[in-house]
């Protein structure tokens, strides 16, 4: 089921011993401990979640549920087409958001411009129109 070494790991962490939280090599040791445990509490999950796939009423209390729907217009030119005489194109187009590397391909494509080219060239071409958003930071070992 588990590991041996995760099993070990587990029974040694430091984990439910912290009081405070540590800085210096402590807090690098703390930190290591975590990602493995989020590894392994992701892999116990999927066991679960396989065996009530499986079996329905394997684990009292605990259910599959649906997902969130999520929604998307699988023909565009479709909907436009269906909503002309609601919306001006500037006005359907202002509803949509592109998808940037399906835009730059197929913009790449029409010019005929070399695929290690194409960020950069459609970066030039749409200059003062892209805007990039970094995601957050997310804590990495060195």
């Amino acid at each position: 089921m588990i590991c041996p070494a995760a099993r070990q790991e587990a029974q040694e962490a430091t984990l439910a011993k912290v009081i405070e939280l540590p800085l210096g090599q402590p807090a690098a040791e703390l930190l290591a401990q975590i990602k493995r445990a989020k590894t392994l509490f992701g892999e116990i999950e999927a066991f679960y979640r396989r065996v009530l796939e499986q079996e329905a009423e394997a684990v009292p209390g605990w259910a599959l549920v649906p997902g969130d729907v999520r929604r998307s217009i699988a023909n565009p030119v479709g909907a436009l087409e269906r909503l002309i005489e609601t919306f001006s194109v500037s006005e359907f187009v202002a509803c949509c958001t592109p998808s940037i590397p399906e835009l730059e391909k197929a913009w790449a494509k029409k010019k005929g411009v070399p695929a290690a080219k194409a960020k950069s060239e459609f970066g030039r071409c749409m200059s003062g129109l892209l805007i990039e958003k970094r995601n957050a930071p997310s804590l990495k070992a060195l």
